[in-house]
């Protein structure tokens, strides 16, 4: 049996190795079996295709970066702020760097997959970030005309919506830089501090009716 286990693991970081160097069109079976000098037969008694095999490394990855997720989260920290950004650099150290070519051959070849991945990463996102930010609300570190369920809604819309295939495939960044600047819209805002501070039109025309 540890035998067996070793295989497959072997086979798994292999695969993930070469489908993110490389994408996904350009790994075949063959291809794999030769670099881990096994027959395809033993390869197939593990994984019965390559889009099983790539499901099972998507699904590895989004296990290890709950199981990071969860260790940060258990380290306390006084100020909340400190402990949201050490939640924050714990997932995006987790998340893998894969090639541009990965995320546009995931698109096209394997959406099945992805739409899997997504369910499975929502899942994530809500155990692991609402607790937190309902900790944050009540320590009076979030905005408490906003609900923790709201804030993890807008926290889970923009991470589903801006870190995806199409844009990884396009954008000159990673998913760790996309999800930096995702926390730095939901925390900061778009605006810098001192367009914030200036009054709108509405404002100077509630001023200029005042008597």
């Amino acid at each position: 049996m540890q035998n067996e286990d070793q295989a497959r693991n072997r086979i798994l970081e292999t695969a993930q190795e070469s489908f993110f160097r490389d994408g996904i069109r350009a790994v075949t079976m063959d291809e794999l079996a030769l670099r881990l000098r096994m027959s395809k037969r033993t390869l197939y008694q593990h994984f019965d295709s390559k889009k099983s095999l790539l499901r099972e490394v998507m699904l590895g990855m989004t296990r290890r970066v709950d199981q990071a997720l969860n260790e940060s989260i258990a380290v306390r920290r006084d100020e909340f702020r400190l402990r949201l950004r050490a939640v924050l650099k714990a997932l995006a150290d987790a998340l893998p760097n894969p090639s541009q070519r990965f995320f546009k051959d995931l698109q096209e070849t394997a959406p099945e997959v992805w739409r899997e991945l997504m369910e499975v990463r929502g899942g994530i996102i809500r155990r692991r970030f609402l607790p937190l930010f309902e900790e944050g609300r009540s320590q009076g570190a979030l905005r408490r005309d906003l609900e923790a369920e709201v804030v993890l809604k807008l926290f889970e819309a923009m991470v589903q919506g801006v870190v995806t295939p199409a844009n990884l495939s396009q954008l000159p960044l990673t998913a760790p830089q996309l999800l930096d600047r995702i926390v730095t819209v939901l925390m900061e805002g778009v605006l810098e501090p001192r367009a914030r501070s200036q009054p709108t039109q509405s404002d100077q025309r509630r001023q200029e009716k005042q008597p």
